[in-house]
């Protein structure tokens, strides 16, 4: 995890890039977040849904996974490449994938990273996260909704190897739905 390092806001300053209101220079949320996601069991658990929207964070997830890509907050242990932002209204923080443009594996793991896997040791949030998967394979991230824009954007670069990237869509659909199922209760 992103690890919790101290209580002075220098500490994080490289790794949590300010990217908006910077003239703030406001670690506020970004501190006790870190803090929260070093601790482990119920002192993990059950901060939870104060600490993150865990729907919008697992669909996130859910989305960077879906990828296959490995440079990324979403791929095989990174804890790089990812944007954060603390939602002013609550606090919580929100995840929004980044930088899912390298090293494709269709057969690249579901749980990326620690830190989701302590989110869905929680029961309802592997449901939600899975189910999240699910929802995606089955209305965007598909070679039959793709084939369609694979085509319009092949005409406008047939230099792009739109056939390759559907046939990675395709076997990654295939190497993601069967345990996905198995962790929604339908």
């Amino acid at each position: 995890n992103m690890g919790a390092r101290s209580n002075d806001k220098e500490n994080y300053r490289w790794t949590f890039l300010v990217k908006n209101n910077e003239d703030r220079d406001d670690f506020n949320g970004v501190i006790p977040f870190c803090k929260w996601l070093a601790t482990s069991g119920t002192a993990f658990t059950s901060q939870i849904t104060t600490r993150l929207d865990a729907d919008q964070w697992l669909r996130g997830h859910a989305v960077n996974v879906l990828t296959g890509a490995g440079d990324s907050y979403g791929g095989d242990g990174s804890q790089h490449n990812v944007q954060f932002y603390v939602r002013p209204s609550d606090g919580r923080m929100l995840y929004f994938p980044h930088d899912m443009d390298a090293f494709y594996d269709a057969g690249r793991g579901l749980i990326p990273n620690g830190d989701l896997a302590k989110i869905i040791a929680v029961p309802a949030h592997a449901r939600t996260y899975y189910a999240h998967l699910l929802d995606i394979m089955g209305t965007t991230y598909n070679t039959r909704y793709m084939t369609r824009w694979a085509n319009h954007f092949g005409q406008l670069l047939p230099s792009q190897p739109f056939n390759s990237h559907l046939a990675f869509i395709g076997q990654r659909q295939a190497f993601a739905a069967e345990p996905a199922r198995a962790f929604v209760v339908t």
